[in-house]
């Protein structure tokens, strides 16, 4: 079935749109956009930088390494933002930092000029930035999305902002609007020359990949040894595990290396590309087949997050990317839609439910589980082995499958909120 021209269009732009060129994890880079919006707004000596954001901004951020300082968290994110931060880069906005800018942005530490609190009872992702300096003041405020910068002001004073008062903007490319089967079938038709960010997201990821070994992480490392030394075979599923695993690592061990993001996330886009990737390079695959797979599953991951939220208590990694690199990889080995649905069904009654407890190395096991378990579902699902739709919260079609996964997620804003009791009390 030929798709409607607008749809072809709408789902093309949902997948441009949802892809993005990301340096470092993006909850404390979005931090580092918005220090660095304020920043062009204001001039003379810096007294204090004020920051007050969301629990999951400041979840995901704590613990994370920003790339190329050696260095962890929001503080110095924001830091750099302000001194060197360049706002036209977006996601890269802090790319080419050296060491004389790290030891400056420390020394803005030291002085404790930098100053982050957490607003309670704000589920949506929000960032208010305010620079003082001895000549002015400047404000930024971010929404929704990372890099959705709502207001920039200057001024004496600025009201506190109230983001209950300012309604999700509306787009007509939902991608809610869609079936798993609209997914399958702009997957087939779509125009090979018209994915250029699918082409763009492969050489990220297999670039951090070659970081990531070259560098020795730990997780990566162990991986390759047990291939090597026999413990495990070099199949699909270990293929897969090991080259997520190993960029996942690199990636929030501080690289300096861009990973193509899904959604706002890094990991996401790790695991939507290299578990295809990686189980690829094991089995004889076309390129265009290898591109229609990755189309699959990273508007599948797209879906899932749209019920989850830019930022949520599960793990969008192993849920949302997890299950769309299953469902791309039936397709990538000949699975029609239906046994795409038994694979997500497999991933998704068993993996739901994983904690989101902040961005840090230790997600690099979690996109390792993930990624694995994507191969083995969907290896199951092709053998007609799959969870019956009654099982749990799983149902007889995707879309209202995945709806009962957002009101589970919806249902977990309290274990949210004890994870970041429990983080803050271990710092």
């Amino acid at each position: 079935m030929k798709l409607k021209n607008d749809k072809y269009k709408n789902l093309l732009t949902i997948l441009k749109d949802g892809l993005a060129p990301a340096l470092g994890c993006t909850e404390p880079i979005a931090i580092a956009y918005s220090t660095a919006s304020a920043a062009q707004k204001v001039e003379g000596e810096l007294e204090k930088i004020k920051i007050r954001v969301n629990r999951n901004i400041y979840k995901n951020g704590l613990r994370v390494g920003i790339p190329g300082t050696g260095k962890t968290g929001l503080y110095i994110a924001a830091a750099l933002g302000y001194l060197i931060g360049d706002p036209a880069k977006e996601l890269e906005v802090i790319e080419g930092v050296n060491e004389k800018e790290i030891k400056k942005a420390e020394k803005l530490l030291d002085e404790n000029k930098i100053e982050i609190k957490i607003v309670k009872n704000i589920e949506r992702l929000f960032i208010e930035s305010t620079i003082i300096t001895e000549k002015n003041k400047a404000q930024a405020i971010t929404i929704d999305k990372h890099l959705n910068i709502v207001e920039i002001k200057t001024g004496e004073e600025f009201a506190e902002f109230e983001i209950h008062k300012k309604e999700k903007k509306k787009t007509k490319y939902d991608i809610k609007k869609y079936t798993l089967e609209d997914i399958f079938e702009f997957a087939e038709q779509v125009n090979l020359s018209e994915l250029a960010i699918i082409e763009k997201g492969i050489k990220l990821s297999y670039d951090i990949f070659e970081k990531g070994k070259e560098k020795g992480v730990a997780l990566g490392d162990s991986l390759q040894k047990m291939i090597d030394s026999g413990l495990s075979k070099d199949n699909m599923m270990n293929r897969a595990q090991l080259m997520a695993a190993t960029a996942s690592e690199a990636r929030m061990s501080g690289c300096k290396k861009a990973v193509m993001s899904n959604s706002g996330s890094g990991n996401q886009g790790i695991t939507a590309f290299l578990t295809i990737l990686g189980a690829s390079e094991v089995k004889d695959i076309s390129e265009e087949r290898l591109y229609r797979s990755l189309v699959i599953s990273n508007l599948v991951t797209m879906y899932i997050k749209s019920y989850l939220g830019v930022l949520s208590a599960m793990c969008g990694a192993a849920v949302a990317a997890g299950t769309g690199s299953s469902v791309g990889l039936t397709y990538m080995l000949n699975g029609d839609l239906e046994d795409g649905f038994h694979a997500a069904r497999n991933m998704l009654g068993t993996l739901t439910g994983m904690i989101c407890d902040g961005a840090k190395d230790g997600c690099a096991y979690k996109v390792a589980l993930s990624s694995r378990w994507a191969v083995l579902s969907s290896l199951l699902a092709l053998e007609g082995t799959f969870i019956p739709a009654k099982d749990g919260i799983l149902a007889e079609n995707f879309e209202k499958m995945i709806e009962n996964l957002g009101r589970v997620n919806d249902g977990m804003i309290n274990t949210d909120e004890t994870i970041m009791e429990i983080m803050l009390e271990n710092e």
